[in-house]
């Protein structure tokens, strides 16, 4: 294997391990509950702010959302708006939830919010959506919702195989007739 190659392999594979830039981040899962209903699972990483997310929203866009529904969890207060139209104009519901306690620490993980729904946009699948964290009543951080990424061990399990598929190429004379090793 020649060396640029394998260093090239390294530098994908340390990419993936060493991660990309930080902030908030809010993933979320979806799940298919039947007859146009769905539900968020949703975790909160806090890689950013110097002092605990202790409340955060997410928008649920007027036309996609309707019927919202919040699981309960442990240590936090969680409540819902349905998207309507107030005074003729689309208003955006959303997810709220507020620590009763110390909030998501920075360098910290929570999980377990969840919201149930009606999807009312039947030719797709529910994506991102837009989210606020609050501090004082002031926006301190904002971004969008993201699906989970692959772990680094996928990425490892990823570089191991193009490597196999590397030592077999090698493995094999340019006029195709394999060489015992």
């Amino acid at each position: 294997m020649s060396k640029r190659l394998l260093l090239l392999i390294i530098g994908v594979l340390l990419a993936g391990v060493v991660g990309t830039a930080q902030a908030t981040v809010v993933t979320y899962r979806t799940a298919d509950l039947g007859g146009d209903f769905w539900q968020y699972d949703y975790t909160v990483r806090n890689d950013t702010l110097a002092v605990p997310i202790t409340e955060f929203f997410i928008d649920f866009d007027y036309g996609l959302y309707d019927l919202l529904s919040v699981g309960s969890t442990a240590g936090w207060f969680t409540q819902s708006a349905d998207p309507a139209l107030v005074a003729g104009a689309p208003f955006t519901g959303f997810y709220n939830a507020q620590s009763l306690g110390t909030g998501i620490a920075p360098g910290s993980v929570e999980s377990g919010f969840s919201v149930s729904f009606l999807w009312l946009d039947p030719g797709a699948t529910p994506a991102d959506q837009a989210f606020s964290v609050i501090s004082n009543g002031a926006i301190i951080d904002s971004g969008r919702t993201t699906a989970p990424v692959p772990e680094p061990g996928t990425l490892l399990l990823l570089g191991a195989g193009l490597a196999g598929v590397i030592v077999m190429r090698r493995k094999i004379q340019p006029n195709g007739i394999e060489r015992r090793v």
